[in-house]
C-alpha cells in the first residue's frame, strides 16, 4: 500500500538512536545504556558504533537487542 502524503511516510519511519563508544573498556553505566538500547528497540531503529577491538561478550549482548 502506497502512503498517501509525505506525513504519511514520515510516521512509517522509525528514528533512529545511535549510541557511540570511543573505547573498549565498560562498566556499569554502559550496561545501564544497554538495557535502555533494548527498550529502545521496539519504537528506534538502534545502532551502536563501538571501536573495532571491543569485546565479542559486547558485541553478543548487542546482537541479542
Amino acid at each position: 500500500m502506497k502512503p498517501n502524503s509525505a506525513a504519511q511516510v514520515v510516521s512509517n519511519t522509525k528514528r533512529k538512536l545511535i549510541f557511540v563508544w570511543n573505547y573498549t573498556n565498560w562498566g556499569g553505566a554502559q550496561i545501564y545504556l544497554l538495557a535502555i538500547m533494548k527498550e529502545a528497540a521496539s519504537e528506534w531503529d538502534v545502532l551502536a558504533v563501538l571501536p573495532e577491538r571491543s569485546s565479542p561478550d559486547l558485541i553478543s549482548f548487542l546482537e541479542q537487542i
